[in-house]
């Protein structure tokens, strides 16, 4: 399995060395892995709200108004473009349902884990 403390290096357009550091990951992204079943329902015993459906994480968000929905869709989407990862979101009226999955590769990883747990601390629904 690859450490994401590791130094890896590949070779830059003028033949220097790069680190994997030093490129963010290879093409610019970081390499994850999905996580086992169990780590996944350690996560969800600590996070109320939170349900697993396949492979995905889902949370419904109840607000009082479709205004109240958009403001808190706006913070997630500020949140996604600044971990660079991007829930789906379904809006009906005063409910948005969040749904956190990762594509490459399939399934919850920790960046799931992670943009859940911010959204739930921006949101105060801890």
């Amino acid at each position: 399995m690859w450490d994401s403390n590791e130094v890896q290096e590949v070779p830059a357009h003028d033949g220097k060395l790069l680190s994997h550091k030093e490129l963010g990951g290879v093409g610019g992204a970081t390499m994850v892995s999905a996580l086992n079943p169990e780590s996944i329902r350690g996560w969800l015993r600590n996070r109320r709200g939170w349900k697993r459906r396949s492979n995905k994480l889902i949370k419904d968000f109840s607000f009082g108004s479709f205004r109240d929905s958009i403001v808190f869709v706006n913070r997630v989407a500020t949140l996604a473009d600044s971990h660079d990862h991007h829930p789906d979101i379904d809006v009906r009226y005063s409910t948005v349902t969040l749904t956190l999955s990762t594509n490459d590769p399939r399934g919850i990883t920790e960046k799931d884990l992670e943009l859940a747990e911010q959204i739930d601390f921006a949101t105060s629904t801890h």
